[in-house]
C-alpha cells in the first residue's frame, strides 16, 4: 500500500510539474507576443507621428521581435504582412516588397487548399506592385491569389472580389476596355450576393466602372453608378 501511494504520489509530481512547465512556457509565449504588438504599435505611432528617423529604428526592433516566431512558421509570415500594413502607406514600398517575398516563402510551404494567409500575402505584393508601378507583376500575383481564393472549399468572397477588381484595374492599366468592363462587373454581382450590398467592396467595384465609363464617354451609364456609389460612401461616413 505504502509502495502504491508513494508511486501515486510520484506521478502526482511528474504531473504537477509538467503542468507547471505548460504554464511557464505559456506565459513566456505571451510575453513574446506583448512585445511583438508593443513593437508594432511603436513602430506605427512613429510614422503617425512624422518621426521618421525613429520610426525606421522602431521598425528594425519590431522586424527582430517578429523573427522571435520562427523563420518558417506561419506566425512569422503573418508579422511580416502586419508590418507592412504600418510601412506601406509612408511609402516603403521597396521594404514592404521585401518583407512580403520573405512572408511568400513560408506561406508557399503551408498545405491545403484554403490558404488565406497565402492569398492575403499575394493581394499585398500585388498593392505594392501597383503602387510602384509595376503594373503587370500586379496583375500576376491577382491572378495568382483568385486562382487561390477559388480553390478554397468555401471561396471567401471578399477575397475573390478584391482580386477581380485588382486585375479589372490591371485591364484599364492596358487599355483593355472591354475585359476592364467584364471583370468589374463580375466583381460586382459576387459583392453585391454579400450580406452587405452597400459594402466597401460594392464602392470599389462601382468606383472601377465609373471610371471606366467616364472614360469612354458613356456618362449616361455612369451617372446611376456613380450616385450609388456617393450614397454608399456617405452612409459609410456617417456611420463611423
Amino acid at each position: 500500500m505504502l509502495s502504491s501511494l508513494k508511486q501515486t504520489g510520484s506521478n502526482v509530481l511528474v504531473i504537477f510539474l509538467a503542468l507547471l512547465l505548460i504554464v511557464v512556457c505559456s506565459t513566456a509565449a505571451y510575453g513574446q507576443e506583448s512585445a511583438w504588438d508593443k513593437s508594432l504599435r511603436d513602430c506605427k505611432t512613429a510614422y503617425q507621428e512624422a518621426r521618421y528617423v525613429e520610426a525606421k529604428r522602431m521598425f528594425d526592433a519590431a522586424l527582430k521581435e517578429a523573427e522571435k516566431a520562427g523563420p518558417a512558421d506561419s506566425r512569422f509570415g503573418g508579422r511580416l504582412i502586419a508590418l507592412v500594413r504600418v510601412i506601406e502607406p509612408e511609402g516603403e514600398y521597396q521594404d514592404a516588397e521585401r518583407l512580403l517575398k520573405r512572408a511568400l516563402t513560408i506561406f508557399d510551404k503551408e498545405p491545403g487548399p484554403n490558404n488565406r494567409d497565402l492569398v492575403d500575402c499575394l493581394e499585398a505584393l500585388a498593392g505594392v506592385s501597383l503602387s510602384q508601378g509595376e503594373v503587370t507583376a500586379a496583375g500576376q500575383f491577382f491572378q495568382r491569389a483568385l486562382e487561390t481564393a477559388e480553390k478554397a472549399p468555401v471561396p471567401n468572397s471578399h477575397d475573390v472580389v478584391v482580386c477581380l477588381k485588382g486585375l479589372g484595374d490591371v485591364s484599364h492599366n492596358h487599355q483593355h476596355l472591354a475585359e476592364a468592363e467584364m471583370l468589374y462587373k463580375r466583381a460586382l454581382a459576387i459583392a453585391e450576393r454579400a450580406p452587405d450590398p452597400n459594402s466597401r467592396d460594392v464602392l470599389q467595384c462601382l468606383e472601377g466602372l465609373v471610371g471606366l465609363y467616364r472614360e469612354q464617354g458613356q456618362y449616361d451609364a455612369a451617372e446611376p453608378l456613380y450616385k450609388r456609389a456617393l450614397t454608399i460612401d456617405r452612409n459609410a461616413f456617417r456611420g463611423k
